[in-house]
């Protein structure tokens, strides 16, 4: 049996750290739930879970980044991330 990696998360894109403080309390901390459980799961996991409702998105590419995705953080917030290796990059 292969057993699987959990997902590495990473928060330092600075567009994503700017929008992080200019939330508000109740929002950091949903985010913060957000980076626990997915820090729990493997991809396999995130790519199938209906809360997360991870989608591939077509918006203009950053440079060295192949594909964008998006995750439901709120019902009114969902972040747009990255996958490269086992980490889940948060870009905004």
């Amino acid at each position: 049996m292969v057993a699987t990696k959990k997902v590495k998360i990473d928060i330092n894109y600075p567009e994503f750290l700017a929008s992080l403080k200019r939330m508000e309390k109740k929002d950091q901390t949903r985010v913060i739930d957000t980076f626990e459980k997915l820090s729990n799961m493997d991809w396999s996991q995130v790519e199938r879970d209906n809360s997360l409702n991870w989608e591939k998105v077509s918006l203009k590419p950053i440079d060295g980044i192949d594909a964008l995705y998006t995750i439901r953080i709120t019902q009114k917030i969902r972040a747009v991330v990255t996958r490269q290796d086992d980490f889940m990059r948060f870009i905004t």
